[in-house]
């Protein structure tokens, strides 16, 4: 275990986004605050949802990215993994080397 703080990414298919969302919403001691931003997914391995989707090449995503210490990180994900059992749900943790507010 390791001091260094962590970024996690989620990248949440648009049709699951709002559902995740309130779970991280109802869960404020693991996930006490994140960022969002649409996000398009495109390649080989991307399943598209609608004919839409498939005809430009894009499907919808969102990213949501939360700043956690590892205990909290790796509490998270056991929390969402069986909940949100999803193939197209993709994450990855990356270590902070800094971070804070400017006020």
């Amino acid at each position: 275990m390791t001091d260094t703080p962590l970024l996690l990414t989620l990248v949440v298919p648009a049709d699951v986004s709002e559902s995740l969302l309130e779970a991280l919403l109802d869960a404020p001691d693991l996930a006490p605050g994140f960022t969002t931003s649409p996000a398009e997914g495109m390649g080989a391995a991307v399943r598209y949802t609608d004919t839409t989707q498939a005809v430009r090449g894009r499907a919808a995503y969102l990213r949501i990215e939360i700043l956690l210490d590892e205990p909290r990180a790796a509490a998270l994900l056991a929390q969402l993994k069986p909940r949100f059992a999803n193939p197209r749900i993709f994450y990855w943790l990356t270590p902070s080397l800094g971070h804070g507010r400017f006020a």
